[in-house]
């Protein structure tokens, strides 16, 4: 009798035992499928530059230490896949950035992104013949505002960065014809740019060269990442 009650002791035991293994196989199952969601719309090139690391997703580019992060974000336009000449990793690390381009990001034009001498990333739009540069607005994840040499200043809670105020040009028969230009704040974390006159039936080029100033001393992030609730991991 005492032989037969362990025996049932022991087949309860074993029956839990079953059952907590497959509550955690599921568990992990679950968890690994929300992971693998999560790092589908994560995905991005991704760069150093001057201590900094850069993630180029489809709508927005990302410049990152291990205390903070900016956002550069892409507004009116469904997203592009950045591309880039070189490879993104190097024995597992990020390379330094070379040159991603964004290609058509608005209607008619092209948005590149390289590495200026002294600084962490700069921008140069080229809008087609015909193509209306008023598309290009940029919103940004922190607080904006133009100080008195027209430069954009971007607060982060541990210091600011410095976007230099645009430079535009055109090429009309073998001549640079320069084209007035300047940051345009619409809103708190909103900007665009104001052109003067130039002639649309010529490409246009627009630099507010991007060489950006920080106050920010911090250890370098060795990657970034975005979850699909758009959290920034560094």
């Amino acid at each position: 009798m005492f032989a037969k009650l362990r025996f049932a002791h022991l087949s309860i035991f074993v029956t839990l035992l079953a059952m907590v293994i497959g509550i955690v196989f599921v568990q992990n199952a679950f968890a690994q499928k929300q992971t693998a969601q999560s790092s589908d719309t994560s995905e991005m090139l991704q760069f150093v530059s001057s201590g900094h690391v850069l993630g180029f997703h489809t709508k927005g580019v990302y410049v990152a230490t291990g205390s903070h992060v900016l956002r550069e974000g892409f507004v009116g336009t469904d997203g592009v896949l950045p591309k880039t000449d070189r490879s993104k990793e190097e024995n597992g690390r990020a390379q330094s950035l070379d040159k991603v381009i964004y290609s058509n990001l608005w209607k008619g034009i092209t948005l590149i992104y390289d590495r200026p001498s002294g600084g962490i990333l700069r921008s140069t739009y080229h809008v087609d013949p015909g193509a209306d540069p008023d598309q290009i607005v940029l919103n940004y994840n922190v607080p904006i505002k133009l100080n008195e040499a027209g430069n954009l200043v971007l607060e982060l809670e541990t210091g600011a960065m410095t976007a230099s105020a645009p430079v535009a040009w055109q090429n009309i028969k073998s001549e640079k014809v320069p084209v007035d230009a300047a940051f345009r704040v619409d809103s708190s974390q909103r900007v665009r740019f104001y052109l003067g006159n130039y002639n649309p039936e010529f490409p246009l080029i627009i630099d507010p060269t991007l060489a950006w100033n920080t106050s920010l001393g911090s250890y370098v992030g060795e990657g970034i990442t975005v979850d699909k609730d758009g959290d920034i991991y560094v």
